[in-house]
């Protein structure tokens, strides 16, 4: 849990942050009442997982049995139990399905990029709206067993609460709109509240903003060695014309991100250029008829929405 120094004085509201991410996933939520000082809970503790460990970070990837039913997701997919069954039972395991969204632009570059197949039968959207109820249904059980009264607390403000999608820089109004609606199947909100409810971030402004937010606040909690060091570039060096990058290598793809400081106080970054790159790295087995653009055309989300664009722009903090 993370704490911070802010008093709550508004309507009380669930805030829930989830990063699908390419070999990775985690999920966190900030229950805000009024009166009450903000705190970040990290979801942990998620089935496959030993109990002893806790991590918040779970593998992105599902195993389907041959009538196309998610059988075992998340840590549940590394356990002796679930690669003897899949061996047994002929599973397909999903993964690196993220790789899959990665628009194909002047910012994205594809480093002879091979796709696994998918499952017969499975499309893409399936396979997130499954992992995606997977991560709403334990982020529930979590979030009772951890908040006071929070069976009913979850049950009176879930329906309303704020859903914070992070995704790579580069994806645009297209990615956005296919998350958004693999998010309302998979019962994060209705079709009506779509819009308001669900809001994105890019992965590359969410560190950002972390650091931003630990310069000021005392907090216990680990941060990483390079997040460290760029809220001290911030602290230190952050004035009117500087220009700073930010790179995130993952697992399977790496963003980077290039800020100029138009401001500093309240702080002002405009985002110049931003890249992503994706390889070889655990990918195979070429498949011709990879996503098609069908995929992601435009839905009634899509229609009129002034969102972002790949082009970035500028936002106060």
């Amino acid at each position: 849990m993370v704490q911070g120094l802010t008093v709550w004085n508004g309507e009380s509201r669930i805030v829930l942050g989830i990063d699908v991410g390419a070999t990775q996933s985690a999920v966190a939520f900030c229950w805000l009442y009024k009166g009450s000082v903000a705190n970040v809970h990290r979801v942990s503790n998620w089935p496959g997982q030993d109990d002893q460990r806790g991590e918040p970070k779970i593998p992105t990837q599902i195993y389907y049995n041959r009538f196309g039913e998610a059988v075992k997701i998340g840590a549940e997919t590394s356990t002796d139990d679930a690669l003897d069954s899949a061996e047994m039972e002929g599973w397909f395991l999903a993964r690196y399905f993220k790789l899959r969204l990665h628009p194909t632009n002047g910012r994205t570059h594809n480093l002879a990029m091979e796709l696994e197949y998918l499952p017969t039968g499975i499309t893409i959207m399936q396979i997130y709206v499954d992992f995606l109820r997977y991560l709403l249904r334990h982020t529930k059980e979590y979030f009772e067993s951890h908040i006071l009264q929070g069976q009913s607390e979850w049950s009176r403000y879930s329906p309303a609460m704020d859903v914070v999608i992070a995704h790579p820089n580069g994806w645009g109004v297209k990615e956005q709109d296919f998350l958004r609606r693999a998010a309302v199947t998979a019962g994060y909100v209705t079709p009506q509240n779509a819009l308001s409810q669900i809001k994105f971030v890019s992965e590359a402004d969410a560190s950002v903003h972390f650091c931003i937010f630990h310069m000021d606040v005392d907090s216990k909690m680990n941060v990483s060695f390079y997040l460290t060091t760029l809220a001290l570039i911030l602290m230190v060096f952050a004035k009117c014309g500087a220009v700073f990058v930010v790179c995130d290598a993952g697992g399977a793809t790496v963003n980077t991100t290039v800020y100029a400081v138009k401001a500093k106080t309240p702080l002002q970054l405009e985002k110049k250029s931003t890249s992503l790159y994706t390889g070889r790295r655990h990918l195979r087995r070429p498949r011709s008829g990879t996503l098609h653009s069908s995929i992601l055309n435009s839905s009634p989300y899509a229609r009129g929405r002034n969102q972002h664009s790949r082009d970035g722009g500028s936002a106060t903090v």
